[in-house]
């Protein structure tokens, strides 16, 4: 642990959060949009897109601005809203976006990243891609146990033998904790194991995905209720700046600690690389 803080010290992984975040404001809404728009064409609903991402909880943004996402559907449902010049520009900051997020893995995992711009280029869109695979699944998975908790709730055996509560409190451990960690692990788990130029053990990987996935899903919880019921800025803002504005400042600072425990799980993963790679030797 005081090995991988002091290595997130001398490598400077709060600048690199900070860049990072960033581009990550830049290109969100435009690709959330995009995301939900795409989700709409194969299941016809975008709601289960936006419960997918699970960014904030519902609590959080009904205080702040209960419109916020409603107005991302909006134009999730007609993506010509953003316009072509929108959408390439989204794609270019997101090139951005992940061409620092694999540009600060690669440098704390003291890898060596000088390919060239066309590979540097594939690996950006499909890091994209893949992230989009997961959340596709992470949805469809979503879709799936809705349709089974509806059949199961309508079943008139459960009704009659099984207590409602107990069928409630199992839907909402899997919608709420268990669907977003195994999200969070699998994108985390993508991050540290795939994309270091050098050999990074799956136990490495495993392991700082794990942490780092359960740190990030505290964090997000703890971050939403000090925000919303505790930080005197976050009453006064949300009064003073009412509407999207401050969602979009609490969103940036919610990306930048995001991030931080991102790089940190990666600072973990190196340092757990490098202690079974001299075992190994």
């Amino acid at each position: 642990m005081k090995i991988t803080i002091r290595r997130f010290n001398e490598d400077r992984c709060g600048n690199f959060a900070i860049t990072i975040s960033y581009f990550t404001l830049l290109c969100s809404v435009p690709l959330v949009a995009l995301f939900a728009y795409m989700s709409t064409k194969l299941l016809g609903n975008s709601e289960l897109a936006f419960r997918s991402l699970n960014i904030f909880s519902d609590e959080f943004f009904a205080k702040l601005d209960p419109y916020f996402f409603q107005r991302i559907q909006a134009v999730s449902k007609n993506i010509t809203n953003l316009g072509w010049f929108g959408l390439i520009g989204s794609l270019v900051a997101a090139s951005f976006l992940f061409s620092n997020l694999i540009f600060a893995i690669n440098f704390i995992f003291k890898a060596t990243y000088q390919k060239s711009f066309v590979y540097n280029r594939l690996m950006e869109y499909m890091i994209m891609f893949i992230i989009g695979i997961i959340l596709l699944i992470s949805l469809s998975i979503t879709a799936i146990w809705t349709a089974i908790h509806r059949t199961i709730r309508e079943s008139p055996f459960v009704a009659t033998h099984i207590n409602p509560k107990i069928v409630s409190l199992i839907d909402n451990f899997f919608l709420q904790y268990l669907i977003p960690f195994t999200l969070t692990f699998l994108v985390f788990f993508s991050l540290y194991k795939f994309i270091p130029e050098i050999k990074v053990h799956t136990r490495a990987a495993v392991i700082a995905a794990g942490v780092a996935a359960l740190l990030w899903e505290v964090f997000k919880r703890l971050f939403a209720f000090y925000v919303a019921h505790i930080s005197a800025i976050g009453i006064v803002l949300s009064k003073l700046l009412q509407g999207t504005l401050t969602s979009i400042i609490f969103f940036l600072l919610w990306i930048s600690f995001s991030l931080v425990i991102l790089l940190w799980g990666a600072e973990l993963a190196a340092v757990l690389n490098e202690r079974i790679h001299q075992q190994h030797a």
